[in-house]
């Protein structure tokens, strides 16, 4: 298939000055962004009949607490637990320390570079963003 693609005369002439395999970028951007759509969409399947209460274990020593959700277990790992809510959002449980993060709907902030600063190892980030269908950015 023939497509048209505009980009800013700027970027337009640094990209053809350095001879970059257009379709080849364009062909593995739309796949990765077909991939990760597909992820997300499969994560969202849940019916309202799925869902069930949750209630976790947070906090230290006696001063313990039950944070109680509605939602679907999406994802786990072997720190982590994931789970999407009613209203969407992402709950991050780190049932070893028993800490918990949400994502909200429409978080105006890299979900991907949220996600490395709270998972416990880079290994566990690399396998929540997969499993989120996200694509991880590993510092190398």
């Amino acid at each position: 298939m023939n497509l048209t693609v505009y980009l800013p005369d700027e970027l337009g002439r640094r990209a053809k000055e350095a001879e970059l395999p257009f379709s080849r970028l364009l062909r593995d951007a739309v796949s990765e962004e077909l991939q990760r759509a597909a992820e997300l969409e499969r994560l969202n399947e849940g019916s309202e009949a799925e869902m069930k209460t949750y209630k976790l274990k947070v906090g230290k020593g006696d001063k313990l607490w039950l944070a109680r959700f509605k939602g679907i277990r999406i994802a786990a790992t072997d720190n982590l637990d994931i789970y999407r809510t009613e209203n969407s959002e992402i709950v991050l449980y780190n049932c070893h320390d028993r800490r918990f993060n949400i994502i909200p709907v429409g978080l105006d902030i890299e979900i991907s570079e949220f996600l490395k600063e709270i998972a416990p190892s880079e290994d566990e980030y690399v396998q929540i963003a997969s499993k989120l269908g996200l694509i991880p950015v590993v510092d190398v």
